[in-house]
């Protein structure tokens, strides 16, 4: 979500270098001409995994002539969750499987001279929470293919009308806000800790003469060679103040496991200016069922 009432933030995708070279990546040739698709990808892999738990992910990538990588859309998808989300299934170690991984809509045009790169990686981390185990995923590229959906130039309408949209609302900065993406490594430990912090500051309605403040935290880490390290925490205060009255709404989530369970401990709280009126507590458990 990279627009917010304050301005725009650093959440599109970067360079995608770094991703790329820790996943399988093939690479077309480069295009004689400019391609477009629009609509649903589809990979359909014969995979095979050495462990009774799995995931892959898939990206599909413009690699550029200066070797830069840009994100076009991905897909995940658990191997419990082959024929869908309603039940989990076995996963059989060594068995092949058929796997159709729906990537995200899509339009997209890529330059002449440009490739297409599809890149395969066994965890996405902390976009999808890791598999209890490493697992060696094995793809068996015969029978494997990438399905697009091609769009001719002539097939996509040009000429939109002027879009209509209410009219902005006025408003005041009253605190600027702050905003940090940090990603650090440990190379001792093999820690990964990954912050971002989104203060968006105080602003104030003018035509509903109201005051109002977010701020936003969330920290991933997980350690190189132990999945069930993972650990993601969320927090946040929102508020809001006209005159002599205030409120404000704070939390925090924790997210853990093992390789039997999900376990989230959390808890909500409301103020009537400094007054504390509401309390709830959050201590849940969830099998993983072959997740």
């Amino acid at each position: 979500m990279p627009w917010f009432a304050s301005g725009p933030g650093a959440e599109l995708p970067p360079d995608q270098r770094e991703d790329d070279a820790k996943s399988a990546c093939f690479d077309g040739p480069p295009l004689d001409a400019p391609l477009d698709i629009l609509g649903t990808c589809f990979a359909e892999l014969e995979i095979t995994t050495d462990r009774p738990a799995a995931l892959v992910a898939v990206r599909l990538c413009d690699l550029a002539p200066d070797g830069a990588s840009s994100l076009v859309t991905l897909g995940l998808l658990n191997f419990a969750q082959r024929e869908g989300r309603e039940r989990p299934l076995a996963v059989e170690p060594g068995r092949v499987y058929r796997l159709r991984v729906r990537l995200n809509d899509v339009g997209y045009h890529f330059s002449a001279g440009h490739r297409l790169r599809l890149a395969v990686s066994s965890s996405y981390w902390p976009m999808a929470w890791p598999v209890p185990e490493p697992s060696t995923l094995t793809l068996h590229l015969g029978d494997s293919l990438l399905s697009l959906p091609l769009r001719a130039a002539k097939d996509i309408p040009v000429g939109f009308e002027h879009a209509e949209c209410a009219r902005p609302t006025a408003t005041t900065l009253i605190r600027p806000g702050r905003r940090l993406r940090k990603l650090e490594f440990d190379r001792e430990t093999g820690r990964t800790h990954y912050r971002v912090e989104d203060d968006f500051g105080t602003t104030h309605l003018e035509e509903a003469d109201l005051e109002m403040e977010s701020v936003a935290t969330q920290s991933y880490v997980i350690l190189d060679d132990d999945p069930l390290s993972a650990e993601a925490h969320y927090s946040f205060r929102f508020g809001f103040a006209r005159h002599s009255w205030s409120a404000r709404t704070e939390g925090e989530v924790t997210m853990t496991c093992t390789d039997s369970d999900f376990r989230l401990l959390g808890r909500t709280l409301a103020f009537d200016r400094q007054d504390r009126i509401f309390e709830r507590e959050l201590d849940v458990t969830v099998p993983r069922d072959g997740f």
